[in-house]
């Protein structure tokens, strides 16, 4: 992981984010969303300054809602995504097209820069499919405040102020950081 991150977003990289999503039974499909909104830098440079590692803690099946990623699409952007992060439902047909299902097994890690869409999809098992998530941030430009990427991120969620969050499987979650 450290060459990865090192090759990607630099020496000066900084772990922002460790957490677990954990798709119970009877999750359903998330909506298509990237992880946070496009940084300038991104948009503007073609510069990725963000990575997302899974780590799988359970053999993947069918039915166990797996995750959902449409590869090529980390730099669709646009004033109509809802937060920066949530595209509108008329673009889902292309994320359809796209989309690749993962199933991973148990101890598999992926890489990916959370700006490529994706989505949890619907867990029809009585089994939950806990994946332990590791962001990762390249250094801030130098105009940038004390937040990291993610946490500007988390500001458009239906959460306090001061709060983060994360969507489950049927809503946002916030809880007091």
């Amino acid at each position: 992981m450290r060459s990865v991150c090192t090759a990607v977003l630099g020496p000066d990289y900084r772990i922002v984010e460790l957490g677990f999503d954990v798709p119970l039974e009877g999750a359903v499909d998330q909506p298509w969303h990237r992880d946070f909104p496009m940084p300038e830098e991104t948009r503007t440079e073609r510069r990725l300054t963000s990575l997302a590692f899974n780590v799988t803690a359970v053999d993947t099946e069918e039915d166990m809602g797996p995750f959902e990623i449409a590869p090529g699409t980390q730099w669709d952007d646009g004033p109509e995504f809802e937060h920066g992060m949530f595209p509108p439902r008329s673009h889902y047909a292309r994320y359809e097209e796209r989309a690749v299902r993962k199933y991973p097994r148990r101890g598999d890690i992926s890489a990916r820069t959370a700006l490529t869409i994706h989505r949890g999809t619907r867990n029809n098992s009585a089994k939950s499919r806990p994946v332990l998530v590791l962001g990762v941030d390249g250094p801030r430009p130098p105009t940038a405040t004390g937040t990291t990427r993610r946490s500007r991120a988390r500001t458009g969620s239906p959460c306090r102020s001061g709060s983060a969050a994360t969507w489950t499987a049927r809503s946002w979650t916030c809880w007091s950081r």
